[in-house]
């Protein structure tokens, strides 16, 4: 009798764990139990749903750079679409801060009108750099820009490389300057600009 029972019970245990519904780990959270990689969720209070409850991290607002940039593309605008589409800025911490402007003024080589549209786009801009309230040291405006050399062969070229003073930025008021005299206003050196743009 004692044999039978040994027998039976490896056989019972066996028969009871393999009867009822299979535990998938996931599919039961109070069966596969807590999951700790997910980040920690804010508490809906009753009647809300998510979408009320504050998110965590505010959005950011753009950094001082960025909303210069915008401003300027938005100046812009109404001169030249692929300046403002081709527009970088970045600050120089190896020179005094200095701002440096960089940007396409034009990629049509038969534009009659690039040079003119180049110093209005280099006004929109030294007023903006005024306006920004940032600390620089200078600022430097190089633009690029796509012309026909002496074969006909459409190529890039430097149009123009212009550096200014703080000093001179914040006592000029460029919306008053004629664009003509732009690039010889630089007090550091004079600009220099690719003969089809002087």
């Amino acid at each position: 009798m004692r044999k039978i029972a040994v027998l039976l019970v490896p056989v019972l245990l066996a028969a009871a764990c393999s009867n009822g519904p299979r535990i998938t780990p996931g599919a039961d959270v109070e069966a596969a139990g807590p999951h700790y990689s997910m980040p920690a969720t804010t508490d809906v209070p009753q009647g809300q749903d998510a979408a009320g409850v504050p998110s965590a991290a505010p959005a950011m607002s753009p950094g001082p750079l960025e909303a210069l940039r915008a401003r300027i593309v938005t100046g812009l605008a109404h001169e030249n679409a692929v300046a403002g589409a081709t527009m970088t800025i970045e600050q120089r911490a190896s020179a005094a801060g200095q701002l440096v402007f960089k940007w396409t003024a034009s990629n049509d080589p038969g534009d009659e009108q690039a040079a003119a549209g180049l110093r209005a786009q280099a006004l929109v801009i030294l007023q903006q750099a005024k306006l920004s309230g940032l600390a620089y040291g200078s600022v430097l405006l190089i633009a690029g820009a796509t012309v026909h050399d002496r074969t006909g062969r459409r190529t890039e070229v430097v149009a123009v490389r212009a550096k200014y003073t703080r000093g001179l930025v914040l006592r000029t008021d460029f919306t008053t300057v004629d664009p003509k005299t732009v690039f010889t206003l630089p007090d550091d050196k004079p600009a220099e600009l690719d003969p089809h743009f002087s």
